[in-house]
């Protein structure tokens, strides 16, 4: 993290939606502090580090107010992460954060749904290319199982959220006794033929088409991003101080 002191890790991936199949890895939002030479030259860390067991994607802290608008899945499952590593000296910020995840998951609901509908259609795109590590699959079962599984876990998610009032943990959650958890496991071991995978696509594609209005209806909070913009102000000027004065 070149001497940029941890804020919070939170895992997120297939570990905490409980999806996992014996490939999966673990997958790490990091969140830092800025040093003082990245507010004086206006830098903001984004760095990405893939190890053999683990991958761990790290920001500026500054970014997640935005990040958290912008309504990115990806990002706003750190709030409901199942395990959290807090740098020490941030407890009462992390604490803080974690006390607001509702309200901040649900800030914008109308962009988190176009964000939601975009993401999976590029993951449907994708699960047909031939580039990188999707290769093989692809050209052995004719898409890969693990771009497709995203897709559909993405719109089930938005379906899942209409029916529970919008409650981002629950929805993004697979419980052992949930007979969903089968099944997107099975759409993530390629259980499905290619023809089969783009029908299952269409239909959840289709379903979520019909949750448009219900999802753009729903009144955005700014309020909510300006407190978390305002809470991590008030947290780098107090570290910036404590560094500079001593």
């Amino acid at each position: 993290m070149e001497k940029r002191e941890l804020v919070f890790q939170a895992m997120v991936g297939s570990y905490n939606y409980n999806l996992t199949t014996p490939e999966s890895d673990k997958d790490y939002k990091v969140f830092v502090l800025p040093t003082f030479d990245d507010l004086y030259y206006g830098r903001f860390v984004a760095k990405e580090d893939i190890g053999e067991d683990a991958d761990y994607n790290t920001h500026d802290i500054r970014r997640l107010p935005q990040l958290l608008w912008k309504s990115n899945i990806n990002f706003v499952e750190v709030l409901f992460s199942r395990s959290i590593t807090v740098g020490e000296g941030f407890e009462l910020f992390v604490e803080d954060l974690l006390k607001h995840r509702n309200a901040l998951a649900t800030m914008n609901l109308p962009y988190l749904y176009n964000a939601c509908k975009g993401m999976a259609l590029r993951r449907y795109k994708d699960m047909t290319k031939t580039t990188g590590e999707r290769k093989d699959t692809v050209l052995k079962l004719g898409y890969d199982p693990k771009a497709f599984s995203t897709a559909i876990r993405v719109l089930s998610f938005l379906f899942r959220m209409s029916q529970n009032g919008f409650h981002f943990g629950d929805a993004i959650f697979y419980a052992n006794d949930n007979p969903q958890r089968l099944y997107q496991l099975r759409l993530k071991q390629g259980y499905y033929s290619k023809e089969e995978a783009e029908e299952i696509f269409r239909k959840h594609d289709e379903r979520t088409d019909k949750l448009r209005d219900l999802f753009l209806s729903q009144p955005t909070n700014s309020d909510e991003k300006e407190w978390l913009d305002n809470r991590i102000k008030a947290l780098i000027k107090r570290e910036k101080v404590v560094e500079i004065f001593g």
